[in-house]
């Protein structure tokens, strides 16, 4: 194929990884077009020349293994319609779509997403990795006070070098390992007006550095 041609992202979807990854060797970086309303499960999945994404506010859903495996993806960026100032509308990251993105340092969740699935930004590698003595993995999660966040799943940033995480007032559903073999996180803030009830088994397990928990008082 003829992917120097390509100028519909739509066409990428119908490329084989190796090829998708051979355009992007001359295409690092990607933005997604207005109308585009789901990546597609695993479409850029092991693509190691993708640099960075950029998301139309049309987007509604990043589906399962969707950026699995990009290790040099540095740069995601949800942003708002340059138009009309619409914000984003993703709802749904979904299982693994983030994971073993060892060179995403940071992301802002968008207020509109209302669920992180299972193992989205999860690293696989060992137990704190680095590499050439940086930690690998996201270090930041921006999340707002405005943010609709209800669910995280199963092992979300599990092994990630994040440092510190807002839990927003919306949160109310967590299942296990969210946090697991997080060494670098040392502050957890929920919300004064979080309504979860529970913190759930092994949430902050090997969590050794986790200094400060501010829970609401209710």
């Amino acid at each position: 194929r003829n992917m120097r041609a390509v100028k519909d992202f739509r066409l990428l979807q119908t490329f084989f990884v190796s090829e998708r990854n051979d355009f992007l060797a001359s295409h690092p970086n990607i933005t997604v077009p207005a109308g585009v309303e789901k990546i597609p499960h695993s479409m850029f999945n092991n693509c190691l020349n993708l640099r960075s994404i950029r998301f139309n506010d049309d987007l509604r859903e990043i589906d399962a293994f969707a950026f699995d495996g990009c290790k040099n993806l540095e740069t995601v960026t949800f942003r708002v319609n340059e138009v009309n100032g619409a914000p984003s509308q993703l709802q749904y990251i979904r299982n693994y779509a983030f994971r073993n993105c060892e060179s995403l340092s940071e992301i802002t969740i968008p207020d509109s997403v209302l669920e992180i699935q299972a193992e989205a930004f999860r690293i696989t590698a060992e137990k704190n990795p680095t590499k050439d003595g940086v930690s690998l993995g996201l270090q930041t999660v921006n999340i707002s006070e405005n943010s609709k966040l209800k669910t995280i799943k199963f092992a979300a940033f599990y092994n990630t070098s994040i440092t510190e995480i807002y839990i927003p007032a919306s949160a109310i559903n967590f299942e296990k390992s969210i946090f697991d073999n997080c060494d670098n996180l040392t502050t957890v803030v929920f919300d004064e007006n979080c309504k979860a009830t529970t913190i759930t088994a092994q949430m902050f397990y090997n969590c050794i550095n986790l200094s400060c928990i501010n829970i609401p008082e209710t």
